[in-house]
Parts: structure tokens; sequence; C-alpha cells
């Protein structure tokens, strides 16, 4: 347990990626973990790309890397509301042996209407 949302999202990647490392970040992320990830991870040789919220299975595809450890999903996205195909995404991520780390908005989006898959 940690006390907030983003000391989550924190503990969540460091869990998974070293220097070397490439992660793949939502673009519409909350803007903490974006600066996190350019910043942060940045000063310990850790890539980061960020991709449209909107991105197809085929195009994520494109983005994988031998080194890609983690793809980091928010859905809603923070600042445009988009929400993702988590099914297709994390399967494309499985196949590269990343892990999948999905956040969702619970300040946007509460399980009422969302299903988790």
């Amino acid at each position: 347990m940690v006390a907030t949302g983003a000391a989550a999202i924190i503990a969540s990647l460091l869990a998974f990626l070293e220097a070397g490392d490439h992660v793949l970040v939502s673009d519409g992320v909350y803007g903490m973990t974006r600066a996190f990830c350019n910043n942060f991870l940045k000063r310990f040789q850790v890539e980061t790309t960020f991709f449209d919220p909107c991105i197809s299975a085929a195009d994520l595809q494109l983005l994988m890397r031998p080194n890609t450890k983690v793809l980091f999903l928010e859905s809603p996205s923070s600042l445009t509301f988009e929400l993702h195909d988590f099914a297709a995404l994390a399967g494309v991520a499985r196949t590269h042996g990343a892990a999948v780390i999905a956040e969702k908005e619970s300040s946007l989006l509460t399980t009422y209407w969302s299903e988790s898959t």
C-alpha cells in the first residue's frame, strides 16, 4: 500500500525498469507521470517513448523494441479522456515479454462505467 496514486505509479515502474530499458507510455498520462519519465528515468538511462492514446495494436507493435520492458496505460487519459483497448494493447506487450501496467483513472471513471480485462 502507498499513500498516493503518484507513489503507486512510481513504485510500479521502478519494480520493472533498470538502466538500458525502454518503456512505452500513453501520451495522455498525468503530468507527474510524464515528468517522472522525462526526468528521473532518463537520469538512470531508461528511455521513454510516448504514444498516441488511440494507437492501434498494429501501430504499437511497431514501437516495441527488444529492450521494451513495460507498457504503461492510463485510461481514460488524464488530458484528453481517450480510452485504451486494454486487451489488444496488452496482447502486443505480452507477446514481446513486456509487463503491462494499466491505471484506471478513478477520479474520472469509476468501475461502474468500465470493465477490467
